[in-house]
């Protein structure tokens, strides 16, 4: 099914999928192929998906700097967004339905929205890795690009299942016009077939599209915090993240206790206490 999938998007969109962005080397945790990986990570920073999050970041308001604001922004900087990209941080006293109910935070292209209240009651490790994963979100244009991809899907599905159908018809009628009811008999389910395709597989792959890029937030920012205390921090308030089980996120913590890895809050807590 994976393969399917990526092929049937390969076809539609073509050399615009091809991105600079590449998945990390040799992550810890590794859930989907490494094809759909792959693809992935690359179709974020497909031109198409650029320039859309672009054009809706240029016609929203700019929001003021808050407590938040150098925190967001400095975690922002650490997964490679681009100065000129930099999204403002507002403070939210609640998350929405249109946002994340029962969320901390949550990204929109024109600027991360935080819910101050449970964010505040955070340890350290927590609140980094929540800034994190948001942060990848916008860096990957997650929220444009669901909405890319399942125009582009629908419109090749359409246009794939109406060639398909007619093609179908044109060739049986060609050979024997006396077949031509038979022809309209067997085109019937076929073009049925293609109609279920067009609406099931851009559905398909939006909910693909999302749990990976949630998925991958929480992993790549895991992979980012190379500190075992956020690690154990993060594990202990989000019982694993969201996406992430608590055996993945267990493996993270062993991975940095035995090699000994702090960031610099921790390591000047640690000396603080000597």
């Amino acid at each position: 099914m994976y393969k399917l999938m990526v092929f049937l998007l390969m076809l539609g969109l073509g050399a615009p999928t091809y991105g600079m962005e590449s998945r990390p080397e040799k992550p810890l945790v590794v859930r989907y192929p490494v094809l759909v990986d792959s693809l992935m990570y690359r179709l974020s920073s497909c031109k198409g998906v650029e320039d859309m999050a672009r054009e809706i970041r240029g016609s929203l308001e700019p929001v003021s700097a808050n407590k938040y604001t150098q925190f967001f922004q400095n975690a922002q900087r650490e997964v490679g967004v681009k100065e000129a990209d930099i999204l403002p941080i507002k403070i939210c006293d609640d998350l929405g339905l249109n946002d994340a109910p029962g969320g901390i935070a949550v990204t929109h292209e024109g600027e991360i929205r935080v819910f101050s209240k449970k964010f505040d009651q955070l340890p350290y490790g927590a609140q980094r890795a929540t800034a994190l994963h948001e942060s990848l979100h916008h860096k990957y244009h997650d929220q444009t690009k669901h909405r890319w991809l399942f125009e582009k899907m629908s419109g090749v599905l359409t246009t794939t299942s109406c060639l398909a159908t007619v093609g179908l018809w044109a060739r049986i009628y060609a050979k024997s016009q006396s077949r031509f009811r038979i022809g309209k008999a067997i085109a019937a389910p076929f073009a049925a077939f293609f109609l279920g395709a067009m609406i099931t597989t851009p559905i398909v792959w939006f909910f693909l599209s999302h749990n990976h890029a949630e998925f991958r937030a929480d992993r790549d920012a895991m992979e980012l915090l190379k500190c075992y205390k956020c690690a154990k921090d993060n594990l202990e308030c989000t019982s694993g993240g969201q996406y992430l089980t608590s055996s993945e996120v267990k493996r993270y913590c062993n991975h940095y206790e035995k090699k000994g890895l702090l960031c610099d809050y921790h390591t000047n807590c640690v000396s603080a206490k000597r």
